[in-house]
Formats: structure tokens, sequence, C-alpha cells
């Protein structure tokens, strides 16, 4: 462990003052434009390692809109922000993919309901600016794409980046302990003064609480001669059986391991009932994702997934590193619990047959926006939601002080951003078009959705 080199405030603050005479905030709108070709190229050598009969699934559900293809091409706007200007070098633990969709509810390890960054499959050590930039792009992509109009999605993108420095200067203004463990549960998000967003956040986080794994167990299981089992539902869901079954429930065994002592006592209350294949997710399909049904001493189920952790998306990036070793499914939880103020109380990582994987709960208490429900008056406060969370996941690793001298009142950040993520929606579009011209002359193979 080493200690922080200075405890001066004012020192930490110059010292990000100091950064912008290197890197200017200006220079952060920076967006090198390029061919969509490349986009769909990228894309195409993401499949590789993927079970192959569901990478036509992957390709379809992206093409469903820009967004979708934003979400499932977080390696193309990794290629696209390593190719652009320097870095600030503030490095933090980054989320790697934050969009606008990847924040949400869940349960603290306490049972009591939180709204944070919720995907981690990227997560490494790296520029704060990369996260922040995903977000403003996705911010002007989902708008365009749900009719909010321009004026919206810019002023989306500009008082989300205002609330990020916002927060981030409150805390650096703390206790050092108290920065630390803020949390922002439905009460604290509701300071944000979020209006008419705030209805929408009471109907999320009521549905998220009734979102367990007894709700899950009823709609994807049943009972034979007493046992319980997971029902067929090719190709979302198919029940494991023979090597590939022993294959998985190793690997659960070998998870145990890694939580923390006191939950490997709770673990130990549970049998394993089934194991089944289920696919998710818009970038994740074609990686292999099981879910684990356990049954506890009075019956009660519990389900867990355990999904692949494939290299992030910035991994070789010279501006980049990885925190731990331990493969890539510590990588993963070691990023959630970095990130986060409290994280699964499952949560885990494993080998399955040789590939990293990490292990979570199973849709608990987890509930999440759709940006296509919300009302253009609704989008600007939920923007501010992310933004306040993700500068609060980032002053986890990257001193609050630092940063709050780099950004100011982050109003120079505010525009920067604004005309990147114009011009990033600008280049996904133009990247979209790209695909879906690849998918019209049969160069891209897509298949039916069962779920649309």
């Amino acid at each position: 462990m080493a200690f922080a080199q200075s405890a001066d405030r004012d020192r930490l603050i110059e010292a990000g003052r100091q950064l912008r005479t290197r890197m200017p905030v200006e220079e952060l709108a920076t967006h090198v434009a390029r061919d969509g070709e490349t986009a769909v190229k990228l894309v195409l050598e993401a499949n590789r390692g993927r079970v192959e009969e569901l990478v036509p699934l992957r390709l379809a559900r992206m093409a469903t809109g820009p967004f979708a293809f934003l979400r499932g091409s977080a390696g193309v706007m990794a290629h696209d922000l390593e190719a652009g200007p320097a870095s600030t070098g503030l490095l933090a633990q980054i989320c790697g993919d934050a969009h606008i969709s990847n924040f949400g509810f869940f349960a603290s390890p306490e049972r009591r309901l939180v709204m944070d960054v919720n995907d981690f499959d990227e997560t490494l050590v790296g520029p704060f600016e990369y996260d922040v930039k995903r977000l403003a792009a996705s911010i002007v992509v989902a708008a365009r794409e749900y009719g909010f109009g321009e004026d919206a999605a810019t002023d989306a993108v500009g008082d989300a980046m205002l609330t990020y420095a916002e927060v981030t200067r409150a805390l650096a203004k703390m206790p050092v302990i108290n920065a630390w463990t803020a949390e922002f549960n439905p009460r604290a998000v509701r300071k944000l003064k979020l209006g008419h967003l705030e209805s929408v956040l009471r109907s999320v986080a009521e549905k998220a609480l009734a979102n367990d794994s007894a709700r899950v167990a009823n709609k994807m299981t049943a009972t034979t001669d007493e046992h319980w089992h997971f029902v067929d539902k090719p190709p979302i869901l198919r029940r494991l059986h023979g090597d590939e079954r022993e294959a998985v429930r190793a690997g659960l065994i070998g998870y145990a391991g890694t939580v923390m002592s006191t939950r490997a006592v709770l673990l130990s209350r549970y049998h394993l009932a089934d194991l089944a294949f289920r696919v998710v997710g818009v970038g994740s399909v074609g990686t292999r994702a099981y879910i684990a049904l356990l049954h506890g001493t009075n019956d009660d189920p519990l389900v867990l997934q355990i999904k692949e952790a494939r290299p992030s998306v910035f991994a070789g990036s010279p501006r980049c590193h990885v925190a731990v070793g331990g493969g890539d499914g510590n990588r993963v939880v070691h990023g959630q619990r970095t990130m986060q103020t409290f994280s699964d109380p499952m949560l885990g990582w494993t080998q399955v047959e040789g590939r990293d994987a990490f292990v979570r709960m199973f849709r608990d208490l987890k509930g999440s926006i759709d940006v296509a429900d919300l009302q253009p008056r609704q989008l600007d406060g939920y923007a501010r939601v992310c933004g306040a969370l993700l500068a609060r996941a980032h002053a986890r690793s990257l001193d609050p002080h630092v940063l709050r001298g780099y950004l100011g009142k982050g109003r120079k950040l505010a525009a920067a951003m604004v005309r990147y993520a114009t011009a990033y929606a600008d280049q996904t579009e133009r990247d979209f078009e790209a695909f879906t011209a690849a998918i019209k002359a049969g160069r891209v193979r897509v298949a039916d959705d069962p779920l649309t």
C-alpha cells in the first residue's frame, strides 16, 4: 500500500489546474472522423471467440438502430478514443462502457436499493475522459433516435457535464471517508431536483424491489418429481447436461473461494438445483453466460449468473492498465468493487473450461431506465443523474481535488462535450449506415431475435 504523496488540498487542486496547460479541457472536444467501413470491420472482429451460432443474433440486435449499434460496439469507440488526441493523464478506474443505459438500481448487501454504474465488462484503469465521452455521445445518439430533438440532446449533455463537475467539487469538500462511502439511494438522487423524472425513478425503483430471485424462478423454472429445473426456451435459454454442466458446476465451486468469507457461509446454505445457458444483453450476445438455480434450506431460490469475462476493449492500450492480476474475471470484480459504494454481495470470479468468468446475482432487485420511455423534459434530469453517478464512481480512485482543479466549474467541459458528442453521434450514424448496408449486401448475416 502507498499513501498519498501530499494531503495538502490546495496543492492537489493546483496540480489539476497545471494539467490544463498540457491538455486544455477544450481539446477534449476533438474527434477524428473516419469511414464507416472501419466500424463494420471492428464489429466483425469482435465476434472472434464467441459462440458462433449466436453471432447473427448479436448483429441483429445491433441493427435495430444507431443507439443499439453504439451499445454493442464498445470496441469501435475504444478504437476511436485511442486514435484521438493525447489523454489528460488523469487516470481512474473507469467503467469502459459508460453509456446512458449502463446505470441503474440494485440491492446493497443490506438489501437496500441504491443506484450506480452497473456494467463493468470493459473496466480497467484509464483516462477519466473515456467514460465521460462515452456517456456524452450516448446521450446524443439516444436522443436523436427517440425523437427528443437536437436542442434537448445538447442541453442534456451540457447539464450532465456540469453536474459531473459539481459533484466532483462537492466530494472534494467532504471528509475523505465520507466521500468514499457516499451513496446514491433514491432519496439522495431526488436531491438533484429532477422534477418530472422523479415519478419515473419511483416507478423503476418499485419494479426493482419486486424483481428478486423468487420472481426469476417463477418465470424460468418448473418442478419435476420434486426437483426444480430451468425450462428450455432455445436459443435464449437451454439447460446444461453432461460435460458442459460439469464444467460450469466446477466453476461455481472455484468461485466460492473468491467471495467474502461471510458470503461463503451464506452460499453453503444453498444446494445446486440446475444450470442453464442464457443469452444476455446486446454487446454480450455470443459470450458464454450461464445461470445457476440454487435452493436454500428453506427451499427459497437464489439465481446466480456466471458470465464470461473477455479482455477489455482497452486491453493493450498504452494509456490504460489493469490494476490486479488473476485474469479478466478478477479484473471485472475489482473494477466493480472500486467504482461502486456497494457491490453485489455474491460478486466473485472463476474459470469455466479455461475461460475467465465472473459471478453475480441475476436480476435481483435490479432495474434501469429505458431511455426510449422518457419524455423530452425527462431526458435532461436522467442525464444529470448519470453525470452525478459517474463523478462519484471516478472519485473513488481519482482524487477529486485533482479532478476539481482540472475541471474548474465545468463550463468548459460542458461546451467541449457538447461538441464532441455531436460529432461522435454523426460518426455513429455513419457507422450504422455502413453496417446496415453491409447487411443488405449479404456481407453481414443476421438472425431473427426470438424476443422481438
